[in-house]
């Protein structure tokens, strides 16, 4: 299975627990940030996590690291958190963000690949 696909799960799964997680606070206003910005940081996560699994990197500080990522992107844990939660409860826009989130890694691998 492709690494992208791989992603793919391991991002619903995530999803889906911190959905459940959360379930009594639930944010049901969409977040404040663009879809591009929970796009982008899911790709950028999803790649770290890879990295983290194939052993690229290491598992020390790796909290910094996605720390690193919601900085980049402009927003903090909570926002992202609430924006996953928010997604959760609204599976139809949920697809569409990870649809988006499969082809940006799809066209990174596809660069990578080259």
């Amino acid at each position: 299975m492709k690494i992208v696909h791989k992603l793919f799960f391991v991002g619903i799964l995530s999803v889906v627990l911190i959905a459940c997680s959360n379930s009594d606070t639930v944010n049901e206003q969409k977040p404040t940030f663009s879809k591009d910005t929970i796009v982008n940081t899911m790709v950028d996560i999803h790649i770290l996590e890879a990295q983290l699994t194939l052993g690229l990197l290491k598992q020390e500080g790796d909290s910094n690291q996605v720390e690193n990522i919601y900085k980049k992107n402009g927003i903090t844990k909570k926002y992202y958190e609430d924006a996953l939660a928010y997604y959760a409860q609204h599976p139809v826009e949920m697809v569409a963000v990870y649809d988006e989130v499969i082809n940006e890694l799809s066209k990174r691998q596809a660069k990578e690949s080259q």
